[in-house]
């Protein structure tokens, strides 16, 4: 434990003493309003277990008694360099340290000295996939470092109305208008079913995601984010502990009885997040993908959403539907190399 003023910060480095604060977590989670799912304990947790990263460094601020902050990281070690990274990267859209905002002090700048008072452990700093709502992007270093603050990716967001029918004045009309023909057209040729999963039919629509998800990334040269078996144990085992928490939403949508689209989705606050989506290439013609994200667009203006988030990366597919970009950033830092201190193989 390390005492700052008011302030207690705790540094912990292994799974099972931060599993064990996942109550506490959750609960400022909570007091966060723009927490995302990929803050959640159960998504970060099950990260850790999934991919077993270098060394977990991971600091967690008290204020009386009460956790106020969270600061997920771990060190990843390649050759000389040892970066201080966030728990949960690359399969991560948003990542930021969660903050309770009735804290009594800047836990971010408290959290922040602390890291930089311990640099003997680190030589690199790499925060990527910031929200423009993170509070390190209003840290300042001093001149013996070399901070390099830049746009990281960019997360499309459709502004949603508060009833379907309103849809026609955001999205544009050939867009609509496309989907609707795709829709008579598929139900013309068979029965038709939008499912959203449940604890039963969990296992079979994951499956089909992957199955899916296959397919449309296996071409040579294509590199989809579930073809790595570790990725396809992440899902597996965060899948029902958010599906639990009433957050997952895995959508299929089934032609005479075979599943030929599907999207995988996180409902939170005021927000749909569209994480992945697959469908199968030999219905191209119906518009598979687009028919199945109309259906979470209608679900989520239904159950009072404000918004759709269609997360990382600028395809074509987003913009049809009249998104607009929000931008991401990246932060990464390092002593000048005059000050660098000399870490022990």
């Amino acid at each position: 434990m390390t005492w700052n003023g008011p302030a207690q910060i705790e540094k912990i480095t292994g799974l099972t003493t931060l599993s064990h604060l996942q109550p506490e977590w959750n609960a400022l989670w909570a007091r966060c309003p723009s927490a995302t799912t990929f803050q959640r304990p159960e998504w970060l947790i099950c990260w850790i277990e999934a991919f077993r990263p270098g060394k977990l460094w991971t600091l967690a601020v008290r204020e009386a008694g009460q956790l106020v902050g969270i600061a997920p990281l771990y060190i990843q070690q390649k050759e000389v360099e040892r970066t201080l990274a966030p728990v949960g990267a690359a399969i991560s859209d948003y990542l930021d340290w969660l903050i309770d905002p009735a804290a009594s002090g800047d836990i971010a700048k408290l959290i922040f000295r602390h890291i930089t008072d311990r640099e003997s452990s680190w030589n690199c700093l790499d925060f990527s996939d910031l929200p423009g709502t993170s509070p390190l992007l209003g840290l300042e270093l001093g001149d013996d470092w070399e901070w390099e603050p830049s746009l990281h990716d960019s997360c499309p967001v459709l502004q949603l109305p508060q009833k379907v029918e309103e849809l026609r004045n955001l999205v544009p009309r050939c867009q609509l208008r496309s989907v609707k023909n795709a829709r008579k057209k598929l139900e013309k040729a068979g029965r038709v079913q939008i499912e959203v999963a449940t604890p039963e039919t969990l296992d079979e629509l994951l499956a089909a995601l992957f199955r899916l998800h296959r397919t449309r990334w296996s071409q040579p040269g294509c590199a989809g984010t579930l073809l790595d078996d570790a990725v396809r144990q992440f899902h597996r085992s965060v899948a029902p502990r958010l599906l639990a928490k009433g957050v997952l939403r895995l959508y299929a949508l089934r032609f005479e009885n075979r599943i030929i689209a599907s999207l995988y989705a996180f409902f939170e606050r005021d927000t749909a997040y569209c994480y992945l989506q697959g469908f199968d290439p030999r219905f191209a013609e119906y518009s598979p993908g687009a028919q199945i994200l109309a259906a979470v667009i209608e679900d989520a203006v239904n159950l009072g959403k404000r918004s759709i988030d269609f997360l990382r990366g600028r395809e074509t597919y987003k913009y049809a539907w009249g998104a607009q970009d929000t931008p991401t950033f990246r932060l990464r830092a390092r002593k000048h190399l005059r000050d660098l201190p000399q870490i022990a193989a």
